[in-house]
């Protein structure tokens, strides 16, 4: 009798055993949950920085490409506007070739001036020019591949191209900071 006694007290927990596995059950039961939420929490982190990774490079494209197709667009525009302007206003290829001609050093003597063969005649016209008149120390050629609006200078050895596509070429490239050149 007292060893089934001592076998059975032995065996019937106490409260304080009991206490003891219920703290180290909750204990353990933390430890894998804190490890769970941890593995989750950096899988959720890995998934968040992919997500702003995606959605950080192509609106970056994007906005390049917006730039670049906004730039085309004004240089466009501005094409077609001096084209309007030149129609309405002769005057202003007359400043061009005034003010292309003060680019060159000093005194230069047999400037050549390529123009398109409209603006040749408007410049004829308002400067009262005649073909054949070699009282001046230059020249206009007529130049079908200039586009109206543009000029070409030529004194030797020095030469200014104010071709409106150069121009507007040159108005692109200080826009895009040097990238138009490359196009």
């Amino acid at each position: 009798v007292v060893r089934y006694r001592e076998q059975h007290e032995a065996s019937i927990p106490t409260a304080n055993d009991i206490d003891q596995w219920r703290a180290q059950a909750e204990e353990e039961g933390y430890q894998q949950g804190l490890v769970r939420a941890q593995q989750e929490t950096s899988e959720l982190q890995q998934q968040l920085l992919q997500l702003i990774d995606f959605f950080e490079h192509p609106l970056q494209a994007l906005n390049e490409d917006i730039e670049h197709q906004l730039t085309q667009l004004a240089v466009t525009l501005a094409q077609q506007l001096v084209r309007r302007e030149l129609k309405v206003e002769a005057g202003e290829i007359i400043g061009l070739i005034r003010d292309s001609v003060q680019l060159l050093p000093g005194m230069q003597r047999n400037i050549s001036i390529a123009l398109h063969p409209e603006d040749a005649q408007l410049v004829r016209n308002a400067l009262s020019i005649d073909t054949s008149d070699e009282e001046h120390n230059w020249k206009l050629v007529e130049d079908p591949m200039i586009t109206r609006g543009g000029c070409e200078i030529n004194a030797p050895p020095s030469a200014i191209n104010a071709t409106l596509e150069n121009r507007l070429s040159e108005l692109a490239a200080s826009v895009l900071g040097g990238e138009r050149e490359q196009d």
